[in-house]
């Protein structure tokens, strides 16, 4: 029984610089250059060819622009509410507040007294209608 080998087909990549882009194949023998309007690739240029930040066809790019920022104190109100309705030991301090140390641990990054005090303000307004 043999097996039949599957035949690929090239794909095209875009280059997301707005330059063409050099892209070599694994052995450093073939070089292929990935154009911003598209260019056809060989199986072989694939992996380097997403390693230099082409993308393939499907793949829908978006500028800065087009990203909505996200508001940190979005991200700190939703964490403060999952520790007002889920409360662990040292979450809150003696005064009522969201401890700071804990609410970094949950952020994964520093979070200064005036952040927490703004989003602990949105939490009770959140809380109180």
């Amino acid at each position: 029984m043999s097996a039949e080998k599957q035949k690929m087909e090239p794909k095209t990549y875009f280059s997301t610089t707005g330059l063409t882009v050099p892209v070599w194949d694994d052995t450093g023998m073939h070089v292929a250059h990935v154009k911003p309007e598209g260019t056809e690739l060989h199986p072989r240029f694939w992996v380097n060819a997403l390693r230099q930040g082409c993308t393939t066809e499907g793949f829908e790019l978006k500028t800065a622009a087009q990203f909505i920022p996200a508001d940190p104190l979005d991200d700190l109100k939703s964490i403060i509410m999952g520790m007002v309705s889920n409360p662990q030991d040292g979450d809150f301090t003696v005064a009522g507040l969201p401890d700071l140390r804990s609410l970094q641990k949950l952020a994964g990054y520093k979070v200064s007294r005036e952040e927490m005090l703004a989003a602990w303000e949105l939490v009770q307004k959140q809380l109180a209608e």
